[in-house]
């Protein structure tokens, strides 16, 4: 099967996601997914979706299908070493386990500042990663994929490219298709050694003098990306950027209402409970604004339990939060469906993003594009992509973690103003970003590259 080739017979056009990331509604791989699918659908074309092998099949897709299929997500990689240390910290008291997860962190970082060995191309990558070689071949040979595609890879890891990248040199058919792929780490992540492959600044390098890099079309989802890609690349690769879709507005009108009884200002956290998100920051600011605002405040905060070992810093944040008794602190501790998703978007007064800057100066998030398509005001980290899509409007940004119980304060009392400037922005906002605009960028990028 390996050697088989692929069909060479020109069909109708289809949109195939290879997606290991995609295993339930937690995150934003879903609706992502689900939104360029439902844009395609109007165009008639398509969809399959090629998902983790825990992936419900079931799950939803205009006009397309889902295929659990992949072995490994991102959350795997990082080897034996990681993998022994989480289950060691998961057997430990709550009071050992964080100085001893600040500890491993320090040290993991000192250790990505040393001198690293020299990358070899040559170099036996691992299982994990090479399965997944095999698995996109398989993919495609199972979805009929032949040159007129799109086939998109919403995010990758490094190695999963690098494996890629050598099973395209290897498979001729695979040199006459087009990949379509999104860069959505920062840059220092992808350029470190992983699962046997090298950084990818060494990808690009080998890329560059090989033919079938024409294979290969790269995009990032801000301009900041795609600005430090290019310079990763002494700006021999070219990087498109494009828009991030999101489901239309379908909410639960049982699961609204719900949320939005009741005379208190309601505080809104979407996204998973992860401390590069500031999840841990949530306990402290609550703390504060009970001794600083005299009004009513609902505190509603999705954070579905990860089945993974969640990081010590969220545990110590969630457990606080589930202390508070009087009703004011609601924990969502499970995942949403998208019309679920919207409700308790619309719901909100305020949308609180407290995302870390050390991870986000550079990465998009698909929350805040729909909490800015949605016209609701939000309190975002300065120095980030999410200040400089809010620009001041609708919005308050707060500069060191200390800084957010005062941010989330300042916008309490501006609400009117910020609410105002939110809906005034929303429709365009919405108008930029969305699954349409998505495909057509794709698409335009898919023809330009076939006539040079």
């Amino acid at each position: 099967m390996w050697d088989a080739p692929l069909p060479d017979t020109a069909t109708n056009k289809k949109l195939i996601i290879l997606d290991p990331s995609l295993k339930d509604l937690g995150g934003h791989f879903y609706e992502y997914d689900a939104a360029l699918g439902a844009a395609a659908s109007r165009r008639a074309i398509h969809t399959l979706i090629y998902a983790n092998k825990s992936c419900p099949a079931g799950l939803p897709v205009p006009g397309g299908e889902i295929h659990p299929w992949f072995s490994t997500a991102w959350s795997a990689s990082g080897g034996r070493s990681k993998s022994t240390a989480r289950f060691i910290l998961s057997k430990l008291p709550i009071t050992l386990r964080i100085p001893l997860a600040r500890l491993g962190r320090l040290v993991w970082a000192l250790t990505k500042k040393s001198a690293p060995r020299p990358p070899n191309a040559n170099a036996a990558i691992s299982t994990v990663a090479e399965k997944f070689g095999k698995e996109v071949i398989a993919a495609l040979r199972h979805a009929g994929c032949n040159r007129d595609d799109i086939v998109f890879l919403p995010t990758i890891r490094t190695s999963e490219l690098f494996a890629l990248w050598k099973a395209v040199q290897s498979t001729a058919e695979l040199k006459s298709l087009q990949f379509h792929i999104v860069l959505r780490r920062n840059v220092a992540e992808m350029d470190l050694p992983e699962d046997g492959a090298p950084g990818i600044s060494f990808l690009f390098r080998e890329m560059h003098t090989t033919p079938a890099r024409k294979a290969f079309i790269f995009y990032c989802d801000t301009q900041q990306l795609c600005n430090d890609y290019a310079a990763l690349s002494s700006h021999r690769m070219k990087f498109g950027i494009l828009p991030i879709p999101f489901p239309h507005a379908d909410p639960d009108p049982v699961s609204l209402e719900k949320w939005t009884a009741g005379p208190a200002v309601k505080l809104v956290y979407l996204g998973g409970a992860r401390m590069e998100k500031g999840f841990h920051l949530l306990s402290l600011a609550e703390k504060s604004l009970r001794k600083t605002y005299t009004g009513k405040i609902l505190w509603r905060l999705q954070a579905p339990v990860s089945g993974a070992l969640e990081e010590p810093e969220v545990i110590s944040a969630r457990r606080d939060l589930s202390s508070v008794h009087d009703g004011s602190v609601d924990l969502v501790e499970r995942n949403l469906s998208s019309a679920e998703f919207q409700s308790l978007l619309l719901s909100a007064d305020v949308v609180l993003l407290p995302y870390l800057p050390e991870f986000y100066r550079a990465r998009s998030s698909g929350v805040l594009v729909q909490v800015l398509a949605a016209g609701k005001p939000v309190v975002v980290p300065a120095g980030t992509w999410l200040s400089q899509q809010t620009n001041g409007i609708g919005a308050v940004a707060f500069g060191a973690p200390a800084d957010f119980p005062h941010a989330i304060l300042e916008a309490l009392h501006q609400l009117p103003k910020l609410y105002e400037g939110a809906q005034a922005r929303a429709a365009a906002y919405a108008s930029l970003n969305n699954g349409d605009a998505l495909l057509r960028a794709l698409e335009v990028t898919a023809i330009a590259s076939q006539n040079p």
